[in-house]
């Protein structure tokens, strides 16, 4: 029992060590970034209603796939005058039981973010064209708090948290493989020893007789 109390206690403390260790790692080595989040409002024609509509009463993956689109995405590197993949950073998104559609740009420099967001909802209003919706308005502009925040910073230490848990496992039971095998082999050479010690003193013993 003791042993196995040791050997969760090593466990436990090389869980939280490499947790510690691993998040003071990824927070100087994460490279902060800022978002950017602008909102549509649509407004469905009244045959196109049903067809536009997910099963949470928000609007359908549709919207995010065109507005994810190298139509949308080309135009809109023209109006931010860039040639880089703004989809990359591009994410959208329907609140349920809305009209409205999100569009959040997660980038490394925040005035680029609202640039880039910016340039996507000025595109995307005009694809009415290809969406069957009456209208599409540019409900608010891209945000611009200049607050980061490290991207993925705790999935990431718990990632390494819970790799050197599963190694320290794997080196625990290595360790008791091995202390086991040795041990039974020397409980065996014991033994051939006790019985051969036996065995000469049974044969002074019958000398002397």
């Amino acid at each position: 029992m003791k042993k196995f109390a040791r050997c969760v206690l090593i466990l436990i403390l090389v869980v939280i060590i490499s947790g510690v260790g691993g998040y003071f790692y990824e927070d100087n080595t994460i490279t902060p970034m800022y978002e950017s989040v602008a909102q549509l409002y649509v407004v469905p024609g009244t045959q196109s209603e049903a067809s536009i509509r997910a099963k949470d009463g928000g609007l359908n993956k549709d919207f995010m796939i065109i507005f994810s689109s190298n139509v949308v995405i080309e135009a809109a590197q023209r109006i931010a005058g860039t040639t880089e993949d703004i989809s990359q950073y591009l994410t959208v998104s329907s609140p349920a039981d809305s009209n409205i559609v999100e569009l959040k740009i997660v980038n490394p420099d925040q005035n680029t973010a609202k640039t880039y967001v910016d340039a996507v909802a000025q595109t995307a209003v005009k694809t009415t064209t290809i969406i069957p919706v009456e209208s599409m308005q540019i409900l608010s502009e891209g945000t611009s708090s200049g607050v980061s925040f490290k991207q993925h910073l705790y999935r990431n230490t718990i990632f390494i948290a819970g790799a050197a848990g599963v190694v320290c496992i794997f080196i625990e039971i290595i360790v008791c493989l091995i202390l086991c095998a040795f041990k039974k082999k020397r409980i065996a050479v014991m033994m051939n020893m006790n019985m051969k010690q036996d065995m000469e003193d049974m044969y002074i013993l019958a000398m002397n007789l």
